[in-house]
Parts: structure tokens; C-alpha cells; sequence
């Protein structure tokens, strides 16, 4: 369907599939190391697990921002949704009537991006050693083919339409998606996060050639995101 003459268009990323070790059923704490990883375990790679926000989290986070663009009398065109959830898809596409706009999102297979048992609320899963979770984490997988490389980028194609983002800005995929949101629009595109990362567009030039768990002893930013240690999640309309 065509978007309405003068919409706001809306880019959703929801992060799923096999980036999750830890599914949370509310926003992620700004206590987080690196706003994904357990705090007190740090560095320790051998025993981390990364955290994620559940779909209806996200959902949620949408219809905030819908009830805000309405208050400001900015009607929505569509909804662009980019998943590796196969659960997101469909909770979306369910909802897409009662949030008022068409939800636009690319029809592939997404069960090669499932992994079995996440942890709910951080209970359970204690078992998995780091080679299982490895195993999990899609930037050590070499069981996937070239489809899932032109998948994302296609995801980062559909993102960049939307003038709005809602999405996680502690993943460096979602901001990278925004800064190219961003580019499209030709400005500072607003955003919804459902962690305590805001985007930033540059690489800071002393910054250069450091890691992040360096620049995190430091107290300072990744590359991509830099945490918020209580400061507002929330920049549409507020």
C-alpha cells in the first residue's frame, strides 16, 4: 500500500533470533555493561550472556510513540518493520490493524536465525557453556549462507525509509540503521529506544583503533552507542 501524502513513516528493528541470550520482558536496565551484557560479570566472556528486550516490549514502545505523533497531529503512512523474530513478525502483522497503519515487512525464513530456549527474565539456561552460545551468536556461526548477509542488508535498505526509528540503540546493527535513516532523511531521525543507548553519527578520532571493553574501562562510548546513566529513553515528542 502507499504511504499517505506527507505521513510519517515509521522504521521498527526488532533485535531476535539468535542475538539473544536473555530475553527480558521490559526495557533493558542502564546498569547493563556495554547496555547488553551482566555488569558483575563484565569481561568474563566465558560466562556472559547477552540480554534482549521480548517483542511486545518493542510493541509497546511503537504505540507510545504512535499516541505522541498523534498529539502532534503527524499522521503515520506505514510501518516498516525489519525482524530476525519470527515471533515479532507475527505479533506485528497481528497488530497491525489495531496500531492504524500498514505493517510492510520482507516474507523470508527466519527459523534459520532461531535458536532454541532463550531465558525468560534471566531464570534458567545456566548450563550453556561459552562454545554453546557461540555457537548461538550469529557472528560466530558458519552454518549460515549468503542469504542471511543480503537479508540484512536489505533490512538496512527498508530501515532508512522511516523519518521515525523505533529499535534498540545499544545494537550496533539497529544504529547502524539509523545513521542511514538519517542520510536518507537528511537529518536527526527521532527515535524510541528499548535500552539505555542513545545513537551518535561520528567515530570520535581519539576513540580510534581502541576496543570496547577498553573504552568501557575508561567510562566511555562504543562506537555506535553511548550509554545513558539515567537520562530520558524517550525523544519524540517529549
Amino acid at each position: 500500500a502507499a504511504s499517505t501524502a506527507g505521513a510519517v513513516n515509521v522504521s521498527v528493528a526488532v533485535r531476535g533470533g539468535d542475538a539473544c541470550d536473555v530475553v527480558e520482558m521490559g526495557r533493558l536496565s542502564p546498569n547493563l555493561f556495554q547496555g547488553v551484557w551482566d555488569p558483575r560479570l563484565r569481561t568474563r566472556w566465558s560466562q556472559q550472556k547477552r540480554h534482549c528486550a521480548h517483542p511486545v516490549v518493542y510493541l509497546e514502545a511503537l504505540r507510545l510513540l504512535l499516541r505522541r505523533l498523534a498529539r502532534l497531529h503527524r499522521p503515520v503512512g506505514s510501518i516498516e518493520l525489519a525482524t530476525d523474530s519470527a515471533e515479532a513478525a507475527r505479533m506485528f502483522a497481528r497488530e497491525a490493524a489495531a496500531l492504524g497503519a500498514p505493517v510492510h515487512q520482507r516474507p523470508w525464513n527466519r527459523s534459520k536465525l532461531a535458536v532454541a530456549a532463550h531465558e525468560l527474565h534471566g531464570r534458567g539456561g545456566g548450563h550453556l557453556t561459552l562454545a554453546d552460545r557461540k555457537r548461538r551468536w550469529i557472528e560466530f556461526r558458519d552454518d549460515l549462507d549468503a542469504s542471511v548477509v543480503v537479508s540484512a542488508l536489505d533490512d538496512l535498505r527498508v530501515l532508512a525509509r522511516g523519518s521515525v526509528f523505533v529499535g534498540s540503540m545499544c545494537s550496533s546493527f539497529h544504529t547502524m540503521a539509523w545513521n542511514c535513516a538519517v542520510a536518507l532523511q537528511g537529518e536527526v531521525v527521532p527515535y524510541e529506544s528499548v535500552d539505555s543507548c542513545a545513537p551518535h553519527l561520528d567515530v570520535w578520532p581519539s576513540l580510534a583503533g581502541t576496543t570496547n571493553d577498553q573504552r568501557e574501562l575508561r567510562g566511555l562510548p562504543t562506537f555506535t552507542a553511548e550509554t545513558l546513566r539515567g537520562g530520558p529513553l524517550w525523544n519524540v515528542g517529549s
